[in-house]
C-alpha cells in the first residue's frame, strides 16, 4: 500500500512540474475594470414597497382607532370583565404554602417564551 501511494504521489508531482504556473498578464485587473467601466452598469434605486401616502394613512387609521377604544367605548363593555383572572389561588391550592418570588416567576415566563421561539426561528433559519 505505501508504494502505491508513492506512485501515485510521484506521478502526481510530475504531472505539475510538466504543466508549470501560468502567469496572468499584468495589465489583466485594469482590464478587467474598463470592461466593466465600459458596461454602464446602472445602479438601482432605492423604492418602497409601500409609499409614504398609504403608511400616513395606516398610521392615522390606527391612531383614530385607539383614540375610538379609549374615549368613546364605555368600560362596562370590555369583554374581559367577566373572564375570572385570579389564578394565584388555583396556584396556592396546587403547590401548598410554597412561596415564589416575582423574579423567579418572571425568569420561568421568559425562558418559557424563549423555549416556544426556537421552533419558529428554526423554521425561518431552514428556509
Amino acid at each position: 500500500m505505501e508504494q502505491s501511494k508513492h506512485t501515485w504521489d510521484s506521478a502526481s508531482k510530475k504531472v505539475l512540474n510538466e504543466a508549470g504556473v501560468q502567469k496572468a498578464p499584468e495589465d489583466l485587473m485594469l482590464n478587467i475594470l474598463d470592461a466593466i467601466a465600459k458596461a454602464g452598469i446602472e445602479h438601482i434605486a432605492y423604492k418602497p414597497l409601500i409609499s409614504k401616502k398609504i403608511l400616513l394613512f395606516i398610521a392615522l387609521a390606527a391612531v383614530a382607532l385607539l383614540s375610538i377604544i379609549v374615549f368613546l367605548v364605555p368600560v362596562e363593555k370590555y369583554y374581559l370583565d367577566g373572564v375570572d383572572l385570579s389564578i394565584g389561588d388555583r396556584f396556592s391550592a396546587f403547590f401548598g404554602s410554597i412561596q415564589f418570588s416575582k423574579t423567579v416567576l418572571y425568569g420561568v415566563g421568559f425562558l418559557g417564551l424563549f423555549l416556544i421561539q426556537i421552533p419558529f426561528l428554526k423554521r425561518i433559519l431552514d428556509n
